[in-house]
């Protein structure tokens, strides 16, 4: 063989390998492509979720803070009358005390009008 078929076969060679070496690796980026665009439609969608989810936490606290003015309120109210009703229990329990004692004067002198009759 003289030189120029072997500096043929050898481009020839290089050429095959460096052809199957580029096929290869575009086929390996093709699959990247492919994985990597799936990643970043998969990334997309939980971002979507994330967005729905963080809008549904904003609205139950939205919801919460309401609620608790509500309850706030209501207890502020209902501490005013429970004070307000306490008052007037402890107004009426003077009252019924006072008469008890009127009562028991008033039995003390009956009794002993009793006592001074008998005699």
């Amino acid at each position: 063989m003289d030189l120029t078929a072997i500096i043929v076969s050898a481009i020839a060679a290089l050429s095959g390998i460096s052809a199957w070496s580029i096929f290869w690796l575009k086929l390996k980026r093709g699959s990247s492509e492919k994985k990597a665009d799936h990643a970043l439609e998969k990334a997309k969608e939980v971002d979507e979720r994330i967005d729905r989810l963080q809008e549904l936490v904003m609205d139950h606290r939205v919801i919460a803070v309401r609620d608790i003015a509500v309850i706030k309120t209501l207890v502020e109210a209902n501490s005013s009358q429970l004070a307000s009703a306490e008052r007037r229990l402890a107004g009426a329990l003077d009252g019924v005390t006072d008469r008890l004692e009127k009562f028991n004067e008033r039995i003390d002198r009956l009794l002993e009008t009793r006592k001074l009759e008998g005699r």
